[in-house]
């Protein structure tokens, strides 16, 4: 929120499988939307937004390339190979193109991994449309 200010947020839906998390906040004001990539591919540069301990913004710079599942990862995961291979900010945080298009979810389960937008987008919708998420339809 601008100017340091917060704002109690409620929980409207946890995804477990995918550890998203809906909120709804109170807004003064309108909000930008911002638009989402759905075509992520391998050798993308993006950009890793977080914030650290104290609040300060991260960013780092990285390249998206596909890998196979470890034991702690999920089929869906994509990665990011960054300048910062260990950041010291948090997960959840957007992952965006050089336009300023979200094109996943930093997850934090693994070095580097995030969630593609388009399963992002197809949780969203599905969320909207019946109240939860079932999760063979997001992929």
């Amino acid at each position: 929120m601008q100017g340091g200010a917060t704002e109690k947020a409620t929980l409207q839906y946890h995804q477990k499988h995918y550890d998203l998390a809906f909120f709804s906040v109170r807004m003064d004001r309108p909000v930008h939307i911002l638009s989402f990539n759905d075509g992520v591919k391998r050798s993308d540069q993006v950009f890793e937004l977080g914030r650290d301990e104290k609040s300060f913004l991260r960013i780092s710079h990285g390249v998206v390339k596909i890998l196979n599942p470890n034991l702690l990862e999920r089929y869906h995961y994509m990665h990011v190979h960054s300048a910062d291979p260990h950041p010291d900010y948090g997960i959840g945080g957007p992952l965006i193109d050089f336009g300023g298009k979200i094109m996943g979810m930093v997850n934090g389960n693994t070095s580097g991994s995030f969630i593609p937008s388009s399963i992002l987008v197809k949780c969203l919708h599905l969320w909207r449309k019946f109240g939860y998420v079932l999760v063979y339809f997001c992929f």
